[in-house]
């Protein structure tokens, strides 16, 4: 259920907030970020480990969160596809 949600999240508009090397891609300001300063490990991954805060988030790159920010959403609520 939680790689269904994630995936409709992208049909509705939603990007990934962090990807798995550290870019940001959603550019919202109100979403956590998971930036490659949290790869504590060195693998080149910022894993939900490194950065639980950002990965609570369910449009995180490892769709294992379940929250979403107001602007996220705003943005769903304004989709084409919800009207």
């Amino acid at each position: 259920g939680m790689v269904l949600s994630h995936e409709v999240g992208h049909y509705l508009g939603l990007a990934h907030t962090s990807e798995h090397d550290g870019t940001v891609v959603e550019g919202l300001t109100d979403t956590l970020e998971c930036r490659r300063s949290r790869d504590t490990s060195g693998d080149g991954i910022v894993s939900a480990e490194e950065c639980p805060d950002g990965a609570a988030n369910l449009m995180h790159w490892s769709p294992v969160g379940t929250e979403l920010s107001p602007e996220q959403r705003e943005r769903l609520a304004r989709s084409a596809v919800m009207h």
